[in-house]
């Protein structure tokens, strides 16, 4: 007789076997104890058949705009390759759509709606802001008494659940279409280019787009590098100090900063 780990491990392939389109005999079936008057195939189908429901029933949730311009079956034929193709590591479900992006990108859909990528990359990244551990926002007072000397050794640490995703696309305007009826759907594709901000506000996502210069002050801030570096990368760049300020107040406000480190004096100021 296999052991308790060797009848769950054959299950298991069984379902995913099934789930990619593989009609292989069961491995597991002739362990499975049945009621009388069942089959061990109808019992076995109900896990079959719900496995890959379960997924796309998530999938739709996690992204709601991709799957309303698609309509019903392209997202599930779509979902039925993705599952072809890739190995799913996790048992959370929230997982299940990590991938889902790249797989888009590679999809013979792209050649028709050559946006689904990057919008699926947008949708990802707001589920997991909103699973996101949200950190404390600094305290502004906590550095009321900083000198220019420590501004310029000052490193910025933002929330967790903060990301940039950018396209040539509008693919914020795409996300609004959600809750929109299929046939309503209408909007210019052409050289409406986005850069969209997502992060985690209480209970909600904020969703908002955003101009290249704050996309470059954030990525530069993000990369670890001292204020001082920072505003040097940003001043070559075209960028006055003025403006990067009222950037980082805007920052503050939104809860987007959660830590003003003072880099060591002996840290190298930039990175290469």
């Amino acid at each position: 007789m296999p052991t308790l780990r060797q009848v769950q491990q054959r299950f298991t392939a069984d379902i995913l076997a099934y789930a990619r389109g593989h009609q292989s005999p069961s491995q597991a079936a002739r362990h499975l104890r049945v009621p009388a008057g069942v089959d061990w195939q109808t019992r076995l189908d109900i896990y079959r058949n719900g496995y890959p429901a379960r997924i796309l029933e998530s999938l739709g949730e996690a992204f709601p705009a991709t799957a309303n311009i698609l309509g019903d079956g392209s997202f599930a034929n779509l979902v039925r390759r993705y599952l072809a193709g890739v190995d799913l590591h996790s048992y959370n479900l929230n997982d299940v759509g990590e991938r889902l992006a790249d797989h888009c990108r590679a999809d013979p859909l792209s050649e028709e709606l050559p946006f689904l990528g990057d919008l699926a990359s947008l949708e990802w990244a707001i589920l997991r802001a909103f699973h996101s551990r949200d950190r404390e926002p600094v305290d502004p007072t906590a550095f009321a008494t900083y000198d220019m000397e420590d501004w310029e050794r000052a490193v910025l640490e933002f929330q967790p659940s903060l990301a940039v995703v950018e396209s040539a696309w509008p693919i914020r305007d795409l996300r609004d279409t959600m809750n929109v009826d299929r046939a309503d759907i209408a909007i210019d594709l052409v050289d409406r280019p986005q850069v969209v901000l997502v992060h985690r506000r209480g209970l909600d996502v904020d969703v908002r787009v955003i101009d290249r210069r704050e996309r470059d002050a954030l990525e530069t801030m993000r990369s670890g590098v001292t204020l001082a570096s920072a505003m040097e990368n940003l001043h070559q760049a075209g960028q006055s100090p003025e403006d990067v300020m009222r950037m980082f107040g805007a920052w503050i406000a939104d809860g987007l900063i959660t830590a003003v480190r003072l880099a060591s004096a002996y840290e190298p100021i930039a990175k290469s």
